[in-house]
């Protein structure tokens, strides 16, 4: 379907909440519509300080396996399998209802890349928050993720936590 929609000639605009219709756009075709106080705002994305590197991240990483969170009404960035495994579990008995139900996004960023993910949401204005292991070589990279993203100091952040003592998430529990 998006083949042939492509193929049509002039512009198009497609509303979708299909992550799979929404991973086949280019960024730079990509719009998200959204309602505050009865506005509705149309965002798109500046991808023009980006590296080449950092498009393809975006695309691959993100959009084509999470374009899910194009969609969320918040995203939960954290590293491995034991937080990929146990948030949605803790989500649900504490708030009742299922993280898809809610809403949200609960994103393993496969080690620790979280820039692609923290700057498409602030892109967006997806709230998102960010639950990091305290060891020092995680902590290194998402200080540096979020420098980059335009945050200087994580401890300033209420929606960045840290495990304390440089413990790791089975360590700390």
């Amino acid at each position: 379907l998006f083949a042939q929609i492509k193929s049509i000639p002039g512009q198009r605009i497609v509303s979708t909440h299909s992550p799979y219709f929404a991973g086949q756009a280019k960024l730079s075709e990509l719009r998200l519509f959204t309602k505050h106080a009865g506005v509705t705002r149309v965002e798109r994305l500046q991808t023009q300080a980006l590296t080449a590197n950092d498009l393809r991240k975006l695309e691959r990483t993100v959009i084509a396996s999470r374009g899910d969170l194009l969609f969320s009404r918040a995203v939960i960035l954290f590293e491995g399998d034991t937080e990929e495994q146990a948030f949605p579990l803790w989500a649900h008995a504490y708030l009742g209802a299922s993280a898809h139900e809610l809403g949200f996004s609960f994103v393993g960023v496969g080690g620790t890349d979280y820039f692609p993910f923290i700057w498409l949401a602030n892109s967006f204005g997806i709230p998102w928050y960010v639950f990091s292991d305290g060891e020092d070589k995680p902590v290194a990279k998402l200080k540096a993720d979020a420098k980059r993203a335009g945050i200087d100091d994580i401890t300033a952040y209420d929606n960045i936590v840290v495990i304390p003592n440089k413990l790791d998430l089975e360590a700390y529990l």
